[in-house]
């Protein structure tokens, strides 16, 4: 089980800003049925792959080894991050993504209301992308699979934001109790006290939040060998960590050189990248 990116204390400098403004970090969960995705950023604290193979086991009388038949290879990942916000704006917006992260692990029904919970539309599958190391082994793409279940977390010891949000739908209209004027130098102003009613509520909402989850890959592609290659050849030796896509840079660099033609020193003046046009592969296949 690998351990990363994990933030301590509240010093800035251990809070990574290419977790943050990475994309290629965030981590991304897409309720298949309705086309709904959420993002974290990538505060991974835990990850492991896990691979099963089943066979059924059948003991026969004076063979000391049991005949057997292969039934399948299952593949379970394990995830596990750290939710962290800077305010309380931050982490409201953190606590809704959260909320409908968990409503992702419902399924879609055909009619709303809860008479109607027999008529099942669409079963909870959920597309999951992280980095290279949760992703499709065809172009990176997002796994097709299920969440087991998510345990949320909010950490205690890290504190909270108290906040009492106004209920918009309640604002009543204004009640005005009388008007007098007063200056300021010759600038005369009018002052009015008015009576404004609205309904809230206190809401506590968690500066860090740590979620963990199973989720059990239904894989797209054929999960075996055929004519000496795995998964076919978009997917040979690149099962189970995708490689991505190939980036290409450009760089500018300024030489100096002198009078004899040698080098002193160099610098590069820009530098830019861009994902290539073609979706080479960087890890090789083993044809």
């Amino acid at each position: 089980m690998s351990k990363f990116a994990k933030p301590k204390g509240n010093s800035d400098a251990a809070v990574d800003p290419i977790l943050l403004n990475d994309d290629f970090f965030k981590i991304r969960f897409t309720h298949l049925a309705t086309a709904n995705e959420v993002a974290f950023a990538g505060w991974v604290t835990e990850f492991s792959d896990q691979f099963s193979s089943n066979w059924n086991n059948e003991s026969v009388y004076g063979r000391m080894d049991p005949l057997v038949t292969f039934n399948g290879t299952a593949r379970q990942i394990s995830l596990g991050f750290d939710i962290v916000s800077k305010n309380a704006v931050e982490a409201e917006a953190n606590l809704i993504k959260v909320n409908r992260l968990i409503e992702f692990l419902y399924p879609v029904y055909k009619r709303s209301g809860r008479n109607n919970q027999n008529t099942l539309k669409a079963a909870p599958l959920i597309g999951l992308k992280w980095t290279n190391l949760i992703a499709g082994a065809r172009q990176g793409e997002k796994l097709v699979g299920y969440l087991d279940g998510v345990t949320y977390a909010p950490s205690m010891d890290a504190g909270g934001f108290m906040g009492a949000p106004m209920n918009p739908d309640s604002l009543q209209p204004e009640i005005a109790f009388g008007q007098e004027d007063f200056k300021v130098g010759q600038q005369v102003f009018q002052r009015e006290t008015v009576q404004r009613r609205f309904e809230s509520q206190k809401v506590y909402i968690p500066k860090q939040l740590s979620l963990s989850l199973s989720y059990t890959v239904i894989h797209t592609h054929l999960m075996g060998w055929a004519n000496g290659q795995f998964g076919g050849e978009n997917i040979n030796g690149k099962f189970p960590n995708s490689a991505g896509k190939r980036m290409e840079s450009t760089e500018f660099v300024q030489r100096i050189v002198d009078t004899q033609g040698k080098l002193v020193t160099e610098i590069a003046a820009q530098t830019s990248a861009t994902e290539s046009a073609n979706e080479h592969d960087v890890l090789a296949s083993n044809e």
